[in-house]
């Protein structure tokens, strides 16, 4: 127990058992050391609670920390997929725009293909 757990125990025990007297008998006086002994070890046993509710503090309190680190990073891993997911619709319409020009030159060089199908060989010009 620190010092000043010390003093202010002292100080309140002095305020609330009376000081013993030369005319009161040993009973009396053997019933003050009883409570103060009862006191004291009320006292300590307080002390120790509060000393767990600190260590349970502290140990929350750093509990809660990581939990925001941690929050903070998902949060942050979130914006780049997100951003992945942009990029990716994106790439995705490219390739769509692509595909229908690539089948319109195919549909072009199909219809010239069969232009050139439908043109005599035969020496005679229509």
């Amino acid at each position: 127990m620190s010092e000043q757990h010390q003093s202010i125990l002292l100080k309140f025990l002095t305020r609330k058992i009376p000081h013993p007297i030369n005319d009161i008998d040993d009973q009396q006086v053997m019933s003050s050391h009883t409570d103060i002994q009862q006191s004291y070890e009320t006292v300590e046993s307080l002390l120790g609670g509060i000393q767990g509710l600190s260590d349970d503090t502290r140990h929350l309190t750093s509990e809660s920390f990581c939990c925001q680190n941690t929050l903070q990073s998902l949060s942050e891993d979130l914006s780049n997929v997100k951003i992945a997911i942009q990029e990716t619709h994106s790439a995705i319409d490219a390739h769509k725009s692509n595909q229908q020009i690539l089948e319109q030159n195919l549909a072009s060089f199909q219809e010239q293909i069969n232009d050139l199908m439908n043109t005599s060989y035969d020496d005679t010009l229509i």
